[in-house]
């Protein structure tokens, strides 16, 4: 949720999500777990 506040305090406004996204506490977390359950990370 850092993220969000960030750009809150940046544009003055929260982004707009799609309704498939579910927000997380912790996206390196996410990440570890999703890797764990045979997700494969792959940077842009």
């Amino acid at each position: 949720m850092n993220t969000m506040k960030k750009v809150e305090k940046k544009t003055g406004k929260l982004p707009e999500l799609t309704e498939a996204v579910t927000t997380v506490n912790a996206g390196v977390a996410r990440i570890m777990e999703l890797h764990e359950d045979g997700y494969t990370y792959i940077r842009p």
